[in-house]
């Protein structure tokens, strides 16, 4: 086996361990189906407080109220969105515009995937990096929670911007080695 192919064999399968993350927090759909239900429940029947205890808990404070479950859902939405973006990336699931990409033959195909993950998606995915990085870092120095009942540590759900932003950066790193190596590969026969 060639070094181009033992390369590429990596790309996969890093690639493929990137993207489990993506399948792991698919599952937490079905937590955020069952908040949208108890938060409706609730509403219907007019409560606010489902349980409530003496000390402050991590994420949940003191209780869990209706704002407690509207905060876990968009939380959990982007704890979703964040770490499906490189499975999106790796599956080739994700939205793109290609009003003249099928035109293109396979070859120009991976070469367009190339310049667009080097000119747009890794430097797009650094900067984001960057800023929720120090977006995270100031909610947690700050203490920020919500103001209204609902989550606190708001730090917990934005610190996964900076991870989810890491996965798919990886991703695509190892998208352009791959496809570069298959591209370089295919050049010698």
């Amino acid at each position: 086996m060639s070094m181009l192919d033992r390369l590429i064999r990596f790309c996969h399968r890093f690639e493929g361990f990137l993207s489990a993350f993506g399948k792991l927090a698919g599952w937490l759909i079905i937590p955020m189906l069952l908040t949208v239900a108890m938060t409706i429940g609730a509403s219907l029947v007019g409560w606010n407080r489902f349980f409530a205890w003496e000390m402050d808990v991590f994420l949940l404070g003191d209780s869990v109220t209706v704002n407690t479950l509207l905060d876990l859902q968009w939380h959990i939405f982007l704890i979703i969105v964040m770490l499906g973006g490189a499975y999106a990336l790796v599956e080739d699931s994700h939205v793109s515009v290609d009003l003249f990409y099928g035109l293109f033959s396979s070859r120009w195909k991976v070469l367009v995937t190339i310049l667009g993950d080097v000119i747009f998606l890794i430097p797009f995915c650094a900067v984001m990096l960057w800023f929720s990085w120090g977006f995270t870092v100031s909610s947690y120095l700050s203490g920020e929670g919500s103001s209204y009942g609902g989550l606190l540590d708001r730090w917990f759900v934005k610190a996964f911007l900076p991870l989810g932003f890491t996965l798919i950066l990886l991703a695509a790193m190892s998208r352009v080695i791959r496809l570069f190596c298959e591209l370089f590969r295919e050049s010698k026969y």
